[in-house]
């Protein structure tokens, strides 16, 4: 379980960092995602995928010697409700350590408040190159960056498709202004014909996006739409 060793590994670094851990009876760890907002099912999948590999770890003895706890603090994909969530888990509930994050624009907030308060931070999910360029030794990233998902998937797999024309769409959020705008870099370096747009990540009427799109007659539409929003999207097309 590569959730469970990173869980573990990290972990037993924390308490070496933190001597107040020690005088805890649990060793605690934040867990930090959307349990509201257009993305709170990933908050879900976080909080009982984080509890199901603590289980599993406590259930093999905990960490030298200490049982594992987890705390959830919900950010509701808002940057200052995240930056503030994770700076009470480390001074109210004294976690040791923060997992989590969906929200790029979230993630980039906690990674200063983790950089300040030396709070090592696993980002889960969030794909902004910002969140590890900035070379915080505290903050690390379990996923793949936006530049890791273009380059190394999307792109080669448009190629190998032997797609002509794209169509790129993508939310108005760091996330999505990031990756479409990589998008674009590798559409035209690869040859390929494209147009993007921007959307409004929250809209439920993509009316006027999808009469550009089929005008614009694309082999492939290439949508970087977070959540309920892509649901939107591809029931309205």
């Amino acid at each position: 379980m590569k959730c469970t060793s990173r869980i573990t590994s990290v972990a037993i670094a924390a308490l070496l960092l933190c001597g107040s851990a020690w005088a805890q009876d649990a060793i605690k760890i934040g867990v930090v995602g959307p349990r509201t907002g257009p993305a709170a099912a990933t908050g879900t999948a976080f909080e009982e995928g984080i509890k199901l590999a603590t289980e599993y770890v406590n259930s093999k003895g905990g960490v030298m010697g200490k049982k594992l706890e987890v705390v959830f603090e919900d950010t509701a994909g808002a940057p200052d409700k995240a930056a503030s969530g994770f700076e009470r888990l480390v001074t109210r509930d004294k976690v040791v350590m923060v997992l989590g994050e969906s929200h790029s624009s979230s993630a980039l907030a906690q990674i200063e408040v983790a950089n300040r308060l030396k709070v090592p931070f696993i980002v889960a999910e969030a794909g902004a190159d910002d969140i590890t360029a900035k070379g915080y030794p505290y903050v690390f990233r379990a996923g793949p960056s936006n530049s890791g998902v273009v380059l190394q998937s999307i792109a080669k797999w448009v190629q190998n498709e032997k797609f002509k024309k794209a169509f790129i769409i993508a939310e108005n959020t760091d996330w999505g202004i990031g990756i479409g705008k990589l998008t674009e870099n590798a559409m035209a370096k690869a040859g390929v014909q494209f147009e993007s747009m921007i959307t409004e990540r929250n809209s439920q009427d993509h009316y006027v996006e999808l009469t550009k799109i089929k005008a614009f007659k694309p082999d492939v539409i290439l949508a970087y739409i977070y959540g309920v929003g892509l649901h939107y999207f591809v029931s309205q097309a």
